[in-house]
C-alpha cells in the first residue's frame, strides 16, 4: 500500500528520464476497443508537445507521545499536479484524443490531479481515505456514477485492512491498481507524462486484496474485484487478479500481474515488468503487457479474441553531489 498518494514507486533524487513509449497492435480505451485511423494517429503522435508540470507534495504524521504504546502511525499528505499543454493539432474543443488520460486539455493552464490523503497503520490494522480533483478525474472516472450522483469520482482511495496472520494482510475498498509500473501520481513515476501502456490499464480498482509476504524476496497477492478500473459494479460478474513480486537479488525486482474477468465479454490480461539497478545512479525498467478481449457476437457464438500488446523500456539516471 502506498505511504503517500500514489504507488510505492518513488525516487528521491533529481532524475534524467528517457522513456521509450510503447506501441500497440490494438489500442484500447479502458473498457472498449477503438480502431484509429492510421493517418490521424500519425498526425497525433508527430505533434510537438510542450508541457510544464509542477508537482508538490507535503506530508505530516502523528505518533504516540508515550513510546511504550503499541506502534502506530497517522499520516496526512497532500499532492498537487498542475500543467500547461499545447497540442499543435489545435482541437477546437480543447480536448485531446480520447485515448489520453492525463493532461487532457489543450492551450490552458489546468489542474491534472490534487490529492488529500489520510493514512493510519499499526501492527494489526491499517487503512486510508483520500479525496482528489482535476482533469484526471474527467477522463478516468467518467463512468463512476451511482443513482445519478457523481460523488464517487472524488474518492481517490478508501480502504481498510487487517492482519490475519504474520505477514498476511486482508484489505478491502477502493485500492491502487495492482497492474503496471506507473501510477496516478507524476512524482512517483519515471516520467511526468504517462505511457500509453499505463493510460490504458487501471489506475485504481475496487474489491478485496489478500497479500502474503512470504519472505523478504517474495510477495504473493490475490484479488477479487468489481471489474477493470471500476468503483460501481455494472453486472453480477466479479473479476480475479493476481500479483507476484520477486527480488532474486539486491537491485532487481520482477513483477507479474494478471486480470481475468468480463468487460462486456471475457478479458484476459498479463502485465510484466522488471526493474534493475546496475549502478547507484542508473535504473532500468522494462515492461511488456499482453491482453485478449473476446469479440462480441450477437448470435451468442464464440467468435475468437482480439489481442493487444505493449512493450516499454525506460532508462533513468540519478545525478548526485
Amino acid at each position: 500500500m502506498p505511504a503517500t498518494p500514489g504507488s510505492t514507486k518513488r525516487f528521491d533524487k533529481v532524475k534524467m528520464k528517457l522513456a521509450a513509449q510503447p506501441t500497440a497492435r490494438k489500442m484500447r480505451i479502458r473498457n472498449r476497443f477503438i480502431s484509429p485511423d492510421p493517418a490521424r494517429m500519425t498526425k497525433r503522435f508527430s505533434l510537438f508537445l510542450f508541457l510544464v508540470c509542477a508537482g508538490l507534495r507535503a506530508s505530516g504524521q502523528a505518533v504516540p507521545a508515550d513510546s511504550t504504546q503499541s506502534p502506530k502511525l497517522l499520516r496526512f499528505s497532500a499532492y498537487v499536479d498542475v500543467y500547461y499543454l499545447y497540442d499543435f493539432n489545435q482541437p477546437p474543443d480543447r480536448e485531446r484524443p480520447p485515448f489520453v488520460y492525463q493532461y487532457s486539455r489543450h492551450n490552458e493552464f489546468n489542474l491534472n490531479n490534487a490529492i488529500l490523503l489520510a493514512e493510519y497503520a499499526n501492527d494489526r490494522v491499517r487503512g486510508n481515505i483520500g479525496l482528489h480533483s482535476g482533469t484526471y478525474l474527467q477522463r478516468n472516472y467518467a463512468a463512476e456514477e451511482l443513482n445519478g450522483s457523481e460523488v464517487l469520482k472524488f474518492i481517490y482511495q478508501a480502504n481498510a485492512g487487517v492482519r490475519l496472520a504474520r505477514q498476511l494482510w486482508l484489505d478491502a475498498g477502493i485500492l491502487p491498481s495492482h497492474i503496471g509500473y506507473e501510477s496516478a501520481v507524476a512524482l512517483d513515476n519515471p516520467t511526468v507524462t504517462r505511457s500509453i501502456m499505463a493510460d490504458n490499464t487501471p489506475y485504481y480498482e475496487t474489491g478485496a486484496r489478500l497479500t502474503w509476504e512470504v519472505n523478504d524476496r517474495l510477495t504473493l497477492t490475490g484479488l477479487v474485484l468489481n471489474g477493470w478500473q471500476r468503483i460501481v459494479e455494472t453486472d453480477n460478474n466479479k473479476a480475479i487478479g493476481t500479483q507476484i513480486q520477486y527480488k532474486p537479488k539486491e537491485g532487481v525486482l520482477l513483477n507479474s500481474s494478471t486480470f481475468f474477468g468480463r468487460e462486456g465479454t471475457r478479458r484476459y490480461f498479463h502485465n510484466f515488468y522488471a526493474e534493475f539497478d546496475p549502478t547507484a545512479q542508473l535504473k532500468v525498467v522494462t515492461a511488456f503487457d499482453i491482453g485478449w478481449q473476446e469479440r462480441p457476437d450477437p448470435t451468442g457464438r464464440r467468435s475468437g479474441f482480439n489481442n493487444w500488446w505493449n512493450p516499454r523500456l525506460c532508462l533513468m539516471n540519478h545525478f548526485t553531489g
